[in-house]
């Protein structure tokens, strides 16, 4: 047995008890404390295969470990369904993008294409990884022999099915009592079959998962760091048509920032005299489309500093017209943020307004990121900076903990709160919502009571798999005002 049919068994037999750890953990469980554990299984694997092994880990690889384990970890601390969907989105970046090298093999000069479309195609490519460890670096007993044997048995099956199918048939017809203990049997009521196929689904997926992993770690060929030029998809550009463009874009955003200056600087009145809408209605009707504008300008900005002809005065022209619009789009962004607050000031927070929130905050950073990178010559670094701040405004989001802030809010400073949106909130805001119940009417507070303890008491479970830090405060906390299960 060589050195690298070792290592493939290794590998094989190492997935497949995560494949078999992953189905235990959450074989019709939610996620909870079972994400963490199998997580820190797979790092531990990686650290035992590595030593055994003799080959050390990637530089992408050690780079990621910590804040995939503090994602994943972020599971086990929260409880609401979209901060989970945001720390598993940061959780396939990070892992696709350590997946996916650099031309130059530096994992902080990645390009935006290897963070985004070729980390994503990575996790595809571990399933083949996980093909290529079965099928080329595992020594199954017997060699090419047991291989032939094999396909021999799996043509003879082939040829008995059809006869089993007739002879089976006439059978059945002349004698009842085996035509119901077959049909019994073929129809497989005695098996648990949504169970079943859970099994094989987490199976593959678990064991799979860890299995192209370790093998892409340790048993894939070195690439050498040659620079690849990018394939010149879109032409390159002259200076006229990007200065002529970019202007054009500046005049229309100074234009905006004259009529936001007068409005949000001026009074009410003036709003309602023009439009004939409240500050409150005002303020709603422009968010959501300024948040666009923002990430639009982003993607606009990217994208002529990529086909503009590389010359010395090109940048430069292009690094003075692009700052005069990314300060205007700062005033864009900073009139979001004012129609956000006059927006919750009069009828509360939502988690669409928390997380919009979060995002067009991440745009501003990304702004701030490009003037520092992309105008100075040094777009390579800017991709890598940009998901950064990403994991770094998901890990705040988790740490913020919406749900509790939009109870605390909406209990305290919204004229009317919405008693039906406070019975959609997850468990993270119980406490909030325990503390504020003395704020509202009798009549309002027993039904908010009465609708919270009927969810959660359905939505908590006992599982030790999927418990999490708020389900647990929540089912041993003192007595309080929202009765426990």
């Amino acid at each position: 047995m060589t050195a690298r049919t070792r290592i493939g068994a290794a590998i094989f037999l190492s997935s497949l008890g995560l494949g078999i750890l992953g189905d235990s953990l959450f074989h019709s469980a939610s996620y909870g404390l079972n994400l963490p554990l199998w997580t820190i299984g797979l790092f531990g694997g990686a650290i035992a295969l590595s030593r055994w092994a003799g080959k050390p880990l990637g530089r992408a690889a050690t780079l990621i470990a910590t804040p995939v384990l503090l994602f994943a970890l972020c599971f086990f601390w929260r409880e609401a369904p979209e901060l989970k969907i945001a720390n598993g989105t940061a959780i396939v970046l990070l892992v696709g993008a350590a997946l996916v090298r650099s031309p130059q093999g530096d994992f902080a000069r990645a390009s935006i294409l290897d963070l985004t479309t070729k980390a994503l195609f990575a996790w595809v490519g571990l399933a083949r990884d996980f093909v290529d460890l079965v099928t080329k670096d595992v020594p199954w007993p017997g060699g090419e022999g047991a291989r032939q044997r094999a396909k021999a048995v799996f043509r003879g099956l082939i040829l008995a099915t059809p006869l089993l199918i007739v002879f089976g048939l006439l059978f059945a017809s002349a004698d009842a009592v085996f035509g119901k203990d077959l049909g019994h049997y073929l129809s497989l009521e005695w098996l648990d079959m949504n169970s079943v196929w859970t099994t094989i689904f987490n199976l593959a997926i678990f064991a799979g998962l860890a299995g192209g992993l370790y093998r892409r770690m340790l048993m894939a060929e070195p690439k050498p760091d040659v620079p690849v030029a990018p394939p010149k998809i879109i032409k390159t550009i002259g200076l006229t048509e990007v200065a002529v463009t970019l202007s054009s874009l500046i005049l229309m955003f100074g234009g905006f920032v004259a009529v936001q200056a007068r409005a949000f600087f001026g009074d009410a009145a003036y709003v309602r005299e023009s439009v004939g809408l409240s500050y409150a209605e005002y303020a709603r009707a422009g968010f959501f489309e300024l948040l666009a504008v923002a990430a639009i300008a982003l993607g606009v900005l990217l994208g002529l500093h990529a086909v503009l002809e590389r010359s010395a005065r090109n940048q430069r022209v292009f690094a003075g017209l692009a700052s005069g619009l990314v300060a205007l789009v700062g005033v864009v962004v900073v009139s979001a943020m004012c129609r956000l607050s006059l927006y919750v000031q009069e009828y509360g927070l939502t988690e669409l307004r928390v997380y919009s929130a979060a995002l067009i905050l991440w745009l501003a950073f990304v702004f701030v990121w490009l003037l520092a990178t992309v105008l100075h010559g040094h777009r390579q670094r800017f991709a890598f900076g940009a998901l950064a701040g990403a994991c770094a405004a998901i890990a705040a989001l988790n740490a913020i903990n919406p749900d509790a802030l939009i109870a605390r809010v909406n209990l305290a400073s919204a004229h009317h709160p919405d008693l039906e949106y406070l019975q959609t909130l997850s468990l993270d805001a119980s406490a909030e919502i325990d503390r504020g119940l003395a704020r509202l009417p009798a009549a309002d507070a027993n039904q908010l009571r009465s609708a919270l303890s009927e969810k959660w008491r359905e939505e908590t479970t006992s599982d030790w798999r999927s418990m999490n830090v708020a389900r647990w405060r929540y089912l041993h906390r003192g007595p309080a005002t929202i009765s426990r299960p």
